[in-house]
């Protein structure tokens, strides 16, 4: 088969544009991840600013011994949960290997082995690459996702902990 056959180039176009458009949805998604894991360090990190203040201000008026043990114990837990959500978010941060077509070790190859080959099957290299890339994003996308879930519900469980923490020191 050549390149001029009917329908092959129009088809190898289709699937170009096919893998670039799910590749660029992994990179919009990849933003969104690292997006939505800042706003949980910040929100986490205003919740203990919050629960340091209100632990400064108990224990300026001296009414620190008066709290109930299950509620300093609550807040130190809340405290604890607040600050591994913000970690568990920042590892969404974390640089990864994405190793995006343009790397020397890829480049090289293509120049000096695969210089003189047909453009369909030039074309099919490069896709069958774009394809390990989509992937190679996926797959680090679901890490980013597992990262940021897990640093939800740790956020979510340390409101809990410090709204019961109120309710114990309110009763």
């Amino acid at each position: 088969m050549t390149g001029s056959e009917p329908g092959q180039s129009g088809a190898s176009e289709i699937f170009a544009r096919v893998i670039d458009t799910e590749l660029e949805q992994e990179r919009v998604r990849t933003v969104s991840l690292e997006q939505r894991a800042i706003a949980v360090v910040t929100s986490s990190g205003v919740l203990v600013s919050l629960v340091f203040g209100f632990g400064a201000v108990v224990k300026r008026q001296g009414h620190a011994t008066h709290l109930p043990t299950s509620a300093r114990v609550l807040l130190a837990a809340a405290l604890l949960a607040f600050v591994l959500a913000a970690v568990m978010s920042l590892m969404v941060n974390r640089p990864r290997a994405y190793r995006p077509l343009g790397v020397k070790s890829d480049l090289q190859p293509m120049v000096a082995e695969l210089w003189a080959i047909p453009a369909d099957k030039a074309l099919r290299s490069i896709a069958e690459f774009r394809v390990g890339e989509v992937d190679r994003w996926r797959d680090n996308n679901k890490i980013k996702a597992t990262y940021l879930q897990r640093a939800i519900a740790i956020e979510c469980s340390g409101i809990g902990l410090l709204a019961a923490s109120m309710i114990v020191i309110l009763l």
